[in-house]
């Protein structure tokens, strides 16, 4: 289904499915870190909902597309472009260096999203469409039953007759189809989260520098508290360490609502 976008891979650039050793703890506290950034930010929203603030309404993003934009966090650059589908943006935000107080401000209707945005699959498709040879996209859909692989393939095609160098990251419900030329993380062990947050990055370097085009997809069903409890393990944290961490990352999330609150809505 979607063998047309891989083989734009170059064979020097090909995926490796067994990275040696995942990554070393410093580059988990590092993933670590992001995802403490975008459960802090995903608090606030959560306040910011509960006392009817705000003009757009807000949901929660799926457990899975937070653990892969804490993995992805450490090696995006600010600017870089990422389109959400099926979820709202927010962790792809913080992933690619926004605060919580610019984020409450789009929720406010204080500022404009920037680079990190929601969109329709047919949105996504006009935008890689209208870009051609583009910097690098990232795609981050989440899909809840078997037609949203057609979306999928949606995407790949327009990202092969744009020739835009696009990272499609898939959450999914249900299996890719049968021959569906899909990269797959795993997450439901220890040394998997390793590896898979170690090919995250690596897929995000590969396509940044070598314009390729890839469809990874995760369709383990993963709880935030087992993947926090692999960070864990994984940054050589011990849980009292993460606590704290935990806690003062929601209390710079609270002052980063309040910040937004008092801030001057932009012209537009």
């Amino acid at each position: 289904m979607i063998s047309a976008a891989l083989k734009k891979i170059p064979a020097s650039v090909m995926p490796s499915n067994d990275v040696q050793g995942g990554m070393d703890t410093a580059s988990a506290g590092n993933v670590a870190d992001v995802w403490m950034n975008i459960t802090g930010a995903e608090t606030a929203l959560a306040q910011m909902t509960a006392q009817q603030s705000g003009i757009l309404a807000w949901s929660a993003a799926p457990t899975m597309q937070n653990i892969m934009a804490a993995m992805a966090g450490p090696v995006m650059e600010p600017g870089d472009r990422v389109f959400c589908a099926g979820f709202q943006s927010y962790p792809w935000a913080m992933a690619v260096n926004a605060d919580t107080k610019n984020i409450a401000c789009q929720y406010l209707g204080k500022i404009s999203p920037d680079t990190v945005q929601s969109m329709t699959i047919e949105d996504i498709a006009a935008c890689l469409t209208a870009s051609p040879g583009g910097a690098m996209i990232v795609v981050a859909m989440h899909i809840e039953n078997a037609k949203g692989w057609d979306d999928v393939r949606a995407v790949s095609a327009a990202a092969v007759k744009s020739e835009n160098a696009a990272l499609i990251l898939v959450s999914s419900a249900v299996a890719a189809p049968k021959g569906a030329a899909v990269e797959t993380l795993a997450l439901s062990v220890v040394d998997q989260w390793q590896t898979a947050a170690a090919e995250m990055q690596m897929a995000i370097s590969q396509v940044r520098d070598h314009g390729a085009i890839r469809v990874i997809a995760c369709i383990d069903d993963v709880s935030a508290a087992s993947a926090e409890n692999a960070m864990i393990v994984a940054a050589g944290m011990n849980p009292s360490q993460w606590t704290a961490q935990v806690t003062e990352s929601q209390m710079d999330a609270e002052r980063a609502l309040w910040a937004a609150w008092q801030a001057p809505e932009q012209t537009f």
